[in-house]
């Protein structure tokens, strides 16, 4: 048995917030790798594309981007 077979998450969807770079990012391809759909929310519209493109390339999911709001100051 693989760690895959352990973690199958097929059919579940995870949501990352700063899911498009660092550590978020990380998580998310982590996440695609292991079978869950994509729900990206992070600040920066350009960078959540990337990061789409990349979850992508890494495995056969659906990947999703939101811009998330900034905190109010």
């Amino acid at each position: 048995m693989s760690i895959f077979d352990l973690f199958n998450l097929k059919g579940k969807t995870a949501m990352v917030v700063g899911g498009n770079r660092g550590l978020g990012l990380s998580m998310a391809k982590a996440l695609a790798e292991a079978g869950a759909n994509i729900a990206i929310a992070a600040r920066d519209g350009e960078k959540n594309k990337a990061a789409q493109d990349t979850i992508r390339r890494t495995a056969p999911v659906d990947c999703i981007t939101s811009p998330a709001p900034s905190a109010p100051t």
